[in-house]
């Protein structure tokens, strides 16, 4: 089945889809978006129904941390537009 990346972080914040709580380092987070930037897949999420209507992420939990924490704010990425490079913060906004 396919989605779209909307509906994947959707489905996290409404707790439809359990990730964990990895996270990458910001250097990792960076070239994730600078992947993305350039066109590149964001790749393959496995995940398999724990209970009905909920899935666990098997593989794939920190590129969706990622997204989704730049989404909320959480993990601060910006484009900086000069440098034409993305940056942010190495450290989780406490909430």
């Amino acid at each position: 089945m396919f989605y779209k990346l909307n509906q994947l972080l959707e489905a996290k914040q409404l707790g439809k889809l359990e990730v964990g709580s990895l996270w990458w380092e910001l250097p990792d987070r960076l070239d994730l978006f600078d992947s993305l930037y350039q066109g590149y897949p964001l790749g393959t999420i496995i995940t398999v129904e724990s209970s009905p209507g909920i899935f666990s992420v098997i593989d794939g939990s920190q590129r969706i941390n990622s997204l989704v924490g730049a989404m909320t704010g959480d993990l601060p990425v910006f484009f900086n537009c000069d440098t034409k490079k993305f940056e942010g913060s190495s450290t989780p906004k406490q909430k």
